[in-house]
């Protein structure tokens, strides 16, 4: 494969990625607005109580989601 032909898969795929992330951010935000209990749209893991107590459903579910993918 020549120089241009690995630069022109590179590019496609590079942007299929990128839809794809956008699309995986897209529906963890949604699982968020459906778990989290502070009514957040964004996880703030940071300073989020329910997560330093072990108590987030958001973070018990997406924890299990990502098992399944590793």
């Amino acid at each position: 494969m020549d120089e241009k032909e690995l630069e022109k898969q590179l590019v496609a795929l590079l942007r299929e990625k990128k839809k794809i992330e956008g699309r995986i951010d897209k529906l963890e935000r949604e699982l968020v607005r459906e778990l989290c209990l502070k009514g957040k749209t964004k996880c703030e893991p940071a300073y989020c109580t329910f997560r330093l107590t072990s108590t987030c459903p958001f973070i018990k579910k997406w924890s299990k989601i990502l098992d399944k993918v590793c």
